[in-house]
């Protein structure tokens, strides 16, 4: 199934590793990522057992789409802070060749931007079950 037609760029555009780092103490943080998640347009077509990400407490759907050897995502959730995690994350990746040298960058950018020390050990699984999921994509 293709992807629905949308500006993709405009939905991960806002969120940066950048902007997270710059954002200071983690509660500012953390407002940032729920801003994020907020600003993802719910997508009930995409609420399908095919895209579950299996591994997080709540549910967060991904579908990815290889055009032209770049990679295109689009993402639902329940969890306004679980998508902001993953608008960051996809945000890096968004539009890319999705290689494994991006792939291995992705963690200790969380990391430096004092995002992992800061969830909760769920919250933890869900964000390295996405990681799982986008390294088993792009690795195809």
């Amino acid at each position: 199934m293709a992807l629905k037609a949308w500006n993709y760029q405009e939905e991960f555009s806002p969120a940066s590793f950048q902007a997270l780092q710059a954002a200071g103490h983690w509660q500012a943080k953390y407002r940032l990522l729920l801003q994020w998640g907020k600003a993802v347009d719910a997508k009930l077509w995409l609420r399908q057992d095919e895209f579950l990400v299996r591994g997080c407490e709540t549910s967060l759907w991904l579908q990815a789409e290889q055009r032209d050897g770049h990679w295109f995502f689009a993402l639902d959730g329940d969890s306004r802070i679980v998508k902001g995690l993953a608008v960051l994350v996809l945000g890096e990746l968004n539009g890319t060749q999705c290689n494994p040298a991006c792939m291995s960058r992705l963690l200790p950018a969380l990391t430096d931007a004092g995002v992992s020390q800061h969830l909760s050990p769920s919250r933890n699984n869900g964000l390295r079950a996405l990681l799982v999921r986008l390294q088993a994509l792009c690795a195809e």
